[in-house]
């Protein structure tokens, strides 16, 4: 099963969408990461082995937010219009060409 953190830029019917789904899902704003740093809200990811969904452009760059190797990873979605039907789909396209065994 994905195990996913939407970052704060991912809109909360995102994960109410992904919830209905049966996703297990975690957004930032729950968890009261809505203005934490970048950082911080990979640290959670990494420590609650979550795969981070974000928009934000830092995350594709290992040199700046590095991984350890036993983490699920970072999927960061690159749309011009980030509306919940648009990232749903690409998240869905994902999921469908990528085995459960990267989770």
């Amino acid at each position: 099963m994905w195990r996913l953190l939407l970052d704060q830029n991912i809109r909360y019917e995102v994960k109410e969408k992904l919830i209905d789904l049966k996703f297990d899902v975690e957004h930032a704003t729950d968890l009261r990461l809505q203005t934490a740093p970048y950082p911080e809200i990979l640290n959670h990811a990494i420590k609650a082995e979550r795969v981070l969904l974000t928009l934000d452009t830092d995350f594709g760059d290992l040199n700046i937010f590095p991984l350890p190797s036993s983490h699920p990873g970072v999927i960061r979605i690159q749309t011009k219009q980030p509306i919940p039907a648009i990232i749903l789909q690409i998240l869905r396209d994902f999921i469908e060409k990528h085995p459960q065994q990267y989770v």
